[in-house]
């Protein structure tokens, strides 16, 4: 994300987000509402591809596979 953004909760109740709240993201146009229906705590491999796609972590290098041996078909040479 933009470091210069600043996003905060802004809830209907006691409870940070009981559904349909807004969340205000303050960008460089001033401040936008967006209504927001749940919030949920990322999976372990959801917060890694964010921080990758985000640019704060880089991703691992995956090793490339051997090419598995394949049969082909037979070629005949013509004249």
């Amino acid at each position: 994300m933009n470091t210069t953004w600043k996003i905060a909760f802004r809830p209907q109740g006691s409870r940070i987000c009981p559904g349909f709240s807004e969340i205000v993201v303050d960008g460089s146009f001033g401040p936008e509402f967006i209504r927001i229906r749940s919030i949920r705590r990322l999976v372990p491999e959801e917060y890694e591809d964010f921080l990758i796609r985000y640019g704060k972590k880089k991703p691992e290098v995956e090793q490339t596979r051997e090419p598995e041996e394949m049969q082909g078909a037979e070629v005949e040479e013509l004249d």
